[in-house]
């Protein structure tokens, strides 16, 4: 697979959903042995329970869809707040992978943090070793699973996830 040239990002809106909830159906080959018609009605009832749950917990969040040389190949949903910022999810189709688009637009989002002096933060299933490799490759690092203490650290976080760091650029340091 061919790497990609040009990355950019365009505001996702409500024309997206279609390709939105096709890839989410597409990160789910878990479902692919289920008859079509529940595979379908599960798919639709998961993608809308994400769907409000990250609306409900990101209300704020930046949503953007991802163009890999002018084709619609993922999303990003990321969260700006005073003291991190949070990569909600990142998606990019499996036709589409292996083509650095989403290391590139996690170096984005990166450099974006970088500039205003502040960590990012994110969180992955504790299985999704790929998906680990990729980040620890980009610097982040793993903190105390937020479930193991959750008076001190409350939020969506739930078993099987695992929260991820990269500091911020200490003061005084050079940024991009």
């Amino acid at each position: 697979m061919p790497k990609c040239d040009t990355l950019l990002r365009r505001p996702a809106g409500s024309a997206d959903e279609s390709l939105l909830r096709g890839l989410f159906a597409d990160s789910r080959p878990d479902l692919a042995l289920l008859a079509p018609e529940v595979r379908e009605g599960l798919l639709d009832l998961q993608f809308r329970a994400q769907w409000s749950q990250y609306a409900a917990s990101y209300p704020d969040a930046r949503h953007d869809i991802l163009l890999a040389d002018g084709v619609e190949v993922g999303r990003l949903l990321v969260e700006d707040t005073s003291d991190a910022v949070r990569i909600v999810d990142v998606t990019v189709g499996s036709a589409h992978r292996g083509r650095g688009i989403g290391s590139a637009a996690l170096r984005e989002v990166i450099q974006e943090a970088e500039r205003a002096r502040l960590p990012v933060r994110l969180s992955v299933w504790s299985e999704n070793r790929e998906a680990r490799r990729l980040y620890e490759s980009l610097g982040f690092e793993d903190v105390e699973n937020p479930v193991e203490n959750p008076v001190e650290n409350p939020g969506p976080l739930t078993v099987g996830y695992l929260e991820m760091r990269r500091p911020a650029v200490p003061e005084g340091a050079a940024t991009p």
